[in-house]
């Protein structure tokens, strides 16, 4: 079954996550992807992920290759005008340049849109940036930890006071903001396209991290112009939405959205039926207020700790309540849920270790992900490239 991407070409200079991200999503969608590196290391983040204890082996290297397997890697020295022509005329024959560099280096190598939209009128150009395209910082480089986390104030106010006020910023996520932002451009490109279909014209698709952000967490910050105070204590929070301990040391989380309707559901789930009926605590109006919410919080905390953690999904799973047991990270790797849904797909290295790998989220039609592989030095596929090109 064909994908909605077959036959579309991608030419792609890109580095670290935002980028590669895109254009994995668009590859999984049956696009072409050429990757463009400029030197022998390659994209920096071929090495990075070290840190994380991720192998970065030429032929193992998981990071790495979540976002940029399938595609072709071609190595280009830009600083040579032969080699930079070569990448023009690779975007000549291309339908969507994808591209993270700063604007003043790309302007400068003649790989801005402006320029390029002369060669080739139906490209679809899409550029990602630190902070956009106006203000004081709109040459400022950008990466998702400080851009999209840190500035947009979600370090600073997802903090959890303790009961003296004191906190830390939390550790800044590394790559959540970058795969928000590709996933952002990837539609943005898929418009520009359809697009395209109607005009037969090209078109300019761009996205900052620092935007993206702000929309993301806009829901929590609005408020904050009408007096809304960040950070929380753990006892600002809503009583139906806390995590809470049991007595096996797991942690359980709800969402509810009809606190007064659901309150006596919840009671059941905790073992708590003397307070079904309380008359602040069952009231979500008479629980606004820090006091009474933070009595409250105790309250249901007390009896969480004393209840078995499969006794409390089994009532969850009963009450039809939305919950999840908290994990860690390590834990999505043998997630029941992520296999069942292709979320994350089965491979092993020549060197014998057997890993799953994650895939980007967007079905079609019942068509599961591409099969992974291992990626290719930079380079490895500039011969084969060159000459579906017709480029000597």
């Amino acid at each position: 079954m064909n994908r909605p991407l077959d036959g579309v070409k991608v030419i792609e200079l890109s580095m670290v996550i935002s980028a590669p991200s895109c254009g994995k999503a668009l590859y999984e969608m049956g696009a072409e992807v050429i990757k463009v590196e400029t030197n022998d290391r390659g994209d920096n983040w071929r090495t990075t992920p070290r840190v994380y204890a991720s192998p970065i082996l030429p032929n193992e290297s998981p990071v790495y290759e979540s976002l940029n397997s399938g595609k072709k890697h071609v190595k280009l020295n830009l600083r040579d005008a032969d080699e930079l022509e070569k990448l023009k005329k690779l975007i000549d024959k291309a339908d969507v340049f994808l591209v993270n560099y700063r604007a003043g280096a790309l302007k400068a190598m003649g790989l801005d849109y402006e320029t390029l939209k002369q060669r080739n009128p139906k490209l679809v150009y899409a550029c990602i940036t630190g902070y956009g395209e106006k203000g004081p910082r709109k040459t400022d480089p950008g990466y998702d930890n400080t851009t999209y986390w840190a500035e947009t104030g979600f370090l600073m106010d997802m903090v959890i006071q303790n009961e003296a006020g004191d906190s830390l910023p939390i550790n800044g996520p590394v790559g959540g903001g970058d795969t928000a932002v590709g996933g952002w451009v990837a539609g943005g490109i898929c418009a520009a396209l359809y697009q395209r279909e109607k005009t037969g014209k090209g078109g300019y698709v761009t996205c900052p991290l620092f935007g993206a952000g702000i929309w993301a967490f806009s829901q929590m910050s609005i408020g904050t112009q009408y007096g809304y105070q960040w950070p929380r204590s753990y006892y600002q929070m809503p009583p139906t939405n806390c995590p809470y301990k049991t007595a096996d040391g797991d942690y359980i989380m709800t969402s509810m959205s009809k606190y007064d309707e659901q309150w006596p559901k919840f009671c059941y789930v905790y073992d708590m039926e003397e307070l079904k009926d309380h008359p602040v605590f069952s009231h979500q109006a008479t629980t606004i207020a820090l006091e009474p919410r933070k009595e409250c919080i105790k309250a249901i905390a007390a009896h969480a700790i004393k209840c078995k953690t499969e006794d409390v999904l089994r009532r969850l799973g009963e009450a039809d309540l939305v919950y999840c047991k908290m994990p860690h990270f390590k834990d999505v790797y043998t997630s029941e849920q992520a296999i069942a849904n292709e979320d994350i797909v089965p491979f092993t290295y020549e060197s014998g270790k057997s890993v799953y790998i994650p895939k980007p989220p967007l079905r079609f039609n019942g068509i599961g992900p591409r099969p992974h592989t291992t990626c290719g030095v930079p380079g490895a596929d500039n011969e084969e490239v060159f000459k579906e090109f017709g480029i000597e």
